[in-house]
């Protein structure tokens, strides 16, 4: 009879296991499913804690990888930006020459250390200056502003035939010498409505001191540009010289000429040489 009765009880343990089991196992079906389910079960095995750490792992892996392909994003954009920079900063060194070229005043008829020289006449150094006249004819109201050379005086313009000496004035300065090309080399003179370099100056007839340069269309034009020295209504001055009974002078490009003063009078010369930034490569003469 004892033994019947462990019998009977031990086929109850079994069943009631047995029942449990299938209660466990079915939410963790679910669980494994759909990784966002919960489980309201009050047993909760090892399996199913794992199965809650599984899931909370897979949603951290899925914001890294939305962080991931954030980043990679931002990172094409700093790339591009970078290479935009890189651009840039070589352009600006092939055209750094037209930083190097800068007009500043006439103090005192002080020359500066670092003053551009034309030439030499008699073993003295010939300066190139700009100044600004206002002598112009009716409907004309601007200021025009004329490279020349200097002398004791002021600088020496040329304007309508005659000669002016005028001061105030600017001086050329430059830490580098500068390259004295053809009229060819250096193309014709650019009008006032093209674009320019001008320094921050949006208005230059106001500005005491006027520094621009052409803008250039390429890098490689950019290595050599002729040197603006002022403005004449409707176009800029390329800054040119002469040599005349072995004596340099001074002056403006203006038609395809090289106006500059002899005497008390302006005499105009189709063969120049026009002052450039640095000498043109057979690759830039033949793209200007």
């Amino acid at each position: 009879m004892n033994k019947l009765k462990i019998i009977v009880l031990a086929s109850l343990s079994l069943m009631a296991a047995q029942s449990v089991h299938a209660v466990v196992m079915g939410p963790l079906t679910d669980l494994a499913a759909n990784c966002d389910s919960s489980s309201t079960n009050a047993v909760i095995d090892d399996k199913a804690q794992m199965q809650g750490q599984l899931c909370a792992l897979q949603n951290v892996a899925k914001m890294q990888q939305l962080a991931v392909q954030n980043q990679i994003q931002n990172l094409g954009n700093t790339q591009a930006q970078i290479q935009a920079l890189q651009q840039k900063i070589a352009l600006a060194s092939s055209t750094n020459n037209h930083s190097d070229f800068k007009w500043v005043p006439g103090v005192a008829h002080v020359i500066p250390a670092n003053a551009v020289i034309a030439g030499q006449n008699a073993g003295k150094n010939i300066t190139i200056c700009q100044a600004q006249y206002s002598g112009n004819p009716p409907g004309y109201a601007q200021t025009n502003l004329y490279p020349g050379q200097l002398d004791p005086e002021g600088c020496v313009i040329t304007y309508a035939g005659q000669t002016f000496v005028i001061d105030p004035y600017n001086i050329l300065t430059s830490t580098k010498p500068g390259y004295w090309g053809t009229s060819k080399e250096a193309g014709d003179e650019p009008v006032r409505n093209a674009p320019v370099f001008m320094n921050g100056y949006n208005n230059p007839v106001s500005q005491s001191i006027v520094n621009f340069q052409q803008k250039p269309a390429t890098a490689v034009q950019a290595q050599a540009q002729p040197v603006i020295g002022g403005y004449e209504y409707d176009h800029y001055l390329y800054v040119c010289r002469i040599k005349l009974n072995n004596t340099y002078q001074v002056g403006k490009v203006v038609s395809g000429n090289c106006n500059v003063a002899v005497g008390n009078k302006e005499g105009s010369w189709p063969d120049y040489q026009v002052l450039m930034t640095a000498q043109p490569t057979t690759e830039s003469v033949t793209s200007s």
